[in-house]
């Protein structure tokens, strides 16, 4: 699929208000933000009931405002094994050639209920967010997302969510992700306080009461 794209100032002052961000992104797009307008272009495909898992993207040049970029999306990979159901989506973001590119892993356990692989933390670290139901219907809103686990009494925010409060907080310490890997190990709940830990080695572990709940393997 191609499908070409222009994204306004206004749109990502909505996602500010949206998520109370600590930076004013009033001279590039942030990256996550374009993966989300990108993931967007495939919710019709992939359906109800899955989980992010896997996050790998590369950033080769910065999106702009009021330009018009080109979004290449696919699922790359779909597979199911006993009542687990794995998909692999593909995008590009393209400006004659491309300056962004994610590969995301999503995971579905039919009646399973929530993905948790099962690793625990031994610190809080820094407090980062109170991820609160209203944001992450408000983030459902914003993007499109009609997967049904962001919308319910007790919702599960959004992997995409969470990248975009990641990249804020790194800015916030002069820090650009251009490669990332990062992995969702136990979803973030509405209410839920997400604490994290900044590591010499370029990596940021997410937790939630004394769960990791992912980590992220970056440069920049």
């Amino acid at each position: 699929m191609r499908t070409p794209k222009t994204i306004k100032r206004e749109y990502i002052k909505q996602l500010e208000s949206i998520l109370n961000l600590q930076n004013h992104w009033d001279d590039e797009v942030p990256s996550a933000a374009g993966m989300t307008l990108g993931l967007s272009t495939l919710l019709q495909r992939v359906g109800q009931g899955y989980y992010i898992v896997r996050q790998k993207f590369n950033v080769y040049s910065p999106l702009r405002y009021d330009e018009e970029v080109y979004i290449e999306s696919d699922i790359v990979l779909k597979k199911s094994i006993g009542k687990t159901k794995y998909l692999a989506c593909k995008v590009n973001i393209c400006r004659g050639h491309v300056i962004l590119e994610l590969l995301t892993e999503l995971l579905k356990k039919e009646n399973e209920g929530k993905i948790h692989l099962g690793y625990s933390s031994r610190e809080d670290g820094e407090f980062l967010k109170k991820i609160t139901p209203s944001q992450i219907y408000a983030f459902s809103n914003w993007s499109g997302d009609i997967n049904t686990i962001h919308l319910t009494e007790k919702p599960v925010a959004q992997g995409m969510l969470i990248l975009m409060l990641i990249e804020d907080y790194l800015k916030s310490k002069n820090q650009v992700i251009k490669r990332g890997n990062i992995r969702y190990i136990k979803p973030v709940m509405g209410g839920d306080c997400v604490y994290v830990c900044l590591k010499e080695s370029k990596e940021l572990e997410g937790h939630v009461n004394g769960d990791t709940c992912f980590i992220l393997k970056y440069s920049n």
